[in-house]
This record gives structure tokens, sequence and C-alpha cells, in this order.
């Protein structure tokens, strides 16, 4: 009964994040995903990071002396679908990487959650840089929201995460004793996965012109974004 409450509240949550990303950011969400080659990358990352939070997590296990922390080192590839691919894609690649996780689990079972906690990771970060950018937008401010965006997203994630086991697996501790090692984990998650997230979009945005598509959805007047509309015959946002 409970579980099943968790994944009735879960779904709507997911069903309730969908509508306004369909809402707030239809003409992006729809150029994108007309996009063969954001489809096509955005199945790419999904199999990076499920590979990366189950395999990669296993051998970290068996190498490292910290069998209480929870090791997900593919999770800045789920903030990377979101900058690259867009909301509407961000939700359906969280949704496959919970899924395909899955896959690699012996005892794994669905739960909605950890599917909504996906969807997080893939959609929150991106929507945070541009709210924070429309504030104030330059370069370099742009990779100071970044790691902010990271962290915020991973504190939401990491503080509701124990409440939530705890209530589905009914563990004979209280869940404040689940916080211990989640906060001796959280600043070196940060500094590793934020570094990674910086590097990977640096990399990225000019082999996929990101950063004149991040101008062309939010900064409609800019001189470069106006030239990228005409040229793909992209109607600018009033």
């Amino acid at each position: 009964m409970v579980a099943l409450l968790v994944n009735v509240i879960s779904g709507i949550m997911i069903l309730f994040v969908f509508l306004l990303i369909i809402v707030f950011d239809y003409k992006n969400s729809k150029n994108n995903i007309k996009q063969i080659k954001l489809i096509c990358l955005s199945g790419t990352l999904v199999a990076l990071a499920v590979s990366l939070n189950t395999t990669g997590g296993l051998i970290l296990r068996t190498v490292l002396p910290f069998k209480i922390f929870e090791i997900r080192i593919g999770d800045f590839v789920l903030v990377l679908i979101g900058f690259i691919c867009g909301g509407l894609l961000g939700v359906i690649s969280g949704i496959a990487t919970d899924f395909l996780g899955l896959l690699f689990l012996t005892n794994g079972s669905p739960c909605l959650f950890f599917t909504f906690t996906s969807i997080l990771w893939c959609v929150l970060p991106y929507y945070l840089v541009l709210t924070f950018s429309k504030i104030y937008h330059s370069k370099k401010t742009f990779y100071l929201y970044l790691p902010i965006a990271y962290g915020l997203t991973s504190l939401i994630i990491t503080s509701s995460d124990p409440i939530v086991l705890k209530i589905l697996y009914n563990y004979p501790f209280p869940w404040w004793s689940m916080y211990l090692s989640r906060i001796i984990k959280y600043p070196i998650d940060l500094i590793i996965n934020a570094s990674l997230v910086i590097s990977c979009y640096s990399t990225l945005k000019q082999i996929l012109n990101l950063e004149n598509q991040f101008k062309r959805i939010y900064f409609p007047t800019d001189p470069q974004s106006l030239q990228y509309n005409k040229v793909c015959n992209i109607e600018v946002r009033k």
C-alpha cells in the first residue's frame, strides 16, 4: 500500500513536470524532438549514463573501502542531456535511464520516485541555468551557474532519498542516520561531477553549436541569434 502511494504521487509529479515543459517550453521542445541527431545523441548519452551508474558503480564498490556510499558516476551525463537535447527529450531520457538501469540490477524493482529523480537530473539543472541567465548572462557567469544548478539539484535529490527509502523499505534505523554518508559524499560529488559537466559541455558546445542554440531560445534579440534563426527558418519568440 505504501509503495503504491509513493508510485502514484511520483507518477503525478512526473506528469506535472512533463506538462510544465509542454506549456512553457513548447516551441523549443517541438524543434528538438524533430531533430534526428538530438534523438540519437540522447539515446547514446542514456546508454553512457546507465553504463557509468551500474557497471562503473559496481567496479568502484569493489575497489573503494566505503561500502555505505551510493556511487552514481553517470549523473553528470544526465545533466548534459538536458543542456544538449532540451526539456522534453530530457524527460524521455530520464525515464529510459531509470528503467534500463533496472535491467542491470538483479534485485531491482521499479519505483516511479527514482524515475522522477532521473528526470530531475535531466531537466532541473538545465532550466535553473536558463532562469539564472535571464537575470544576468555572460560567458563567465554561465559557467558559474552550471555548478550551482548541479549542486541545487543534487541537494534536492539527496535530501529526499533517505525519507522515501525509509518509507518504502521500513529500515530499522532512523531515516536521519542515512544522511551521514550523504553529507560526507556531497562535496566530493559536487566537485567531481560539476567539473565533468563544465568540461564536457565546453567540449561539446562548439561541435553541436550549443551556444547559438542557447541564445536563440532565451536571447532572441542577440545579433548572432537573429542570424541563426534566419538560417534555420525559426520564428523568434516574442
